[in-house]
């Protein structure tokens, strides 16, 4: 599990500042190796799916708010969707993070 604790911490530092097109394409690149990443750790044994169910609850929201970013009718509804995005999965991954965390 070190080496997805790893990945999950390190993404922690790449999350975007302002809502652009690069802005949304890294939020879309982090949420997807976050995905990645719950699914390697959900299939891992029957302790770590129970705990990681929950995750799985939070990523149709998530990228609802990603889209939304791009497509909503208002900038400050694009501000909105993007900052939206931007807290749930910086959350997600660093409850995820604490999860899997290797104990020393």
């Amino acid at each position: 599990m070190q080496v997805y604790y790893d990945k999950l911490t390190a993404l922690l530092d790449t999350f975007p500042t302002h809502n652009s097109q690069r802005g949304i394409d890294k939020l879309s690149k982090i949420f997807t190796e976050y995905k990645s990443i719950l699914d390697v750790v959900n299939k891992t044994n029957d302790d770590l799916k129970r705990n990681t169910n929950m995750h799985y609850t939070e990523l149709d929201d998530i990228m609802f708010d990603i889209k939304q970013s791009q497509l909503a009718k208002s900038q400050k509804q694009k501000d909105q969707s993007f900052k939206e995005a931007i807290d749930h999965l910086h959350d997600d991954i660093s409850s995820l993070a604490r999860l899997i965390k290797p104990h020393d």
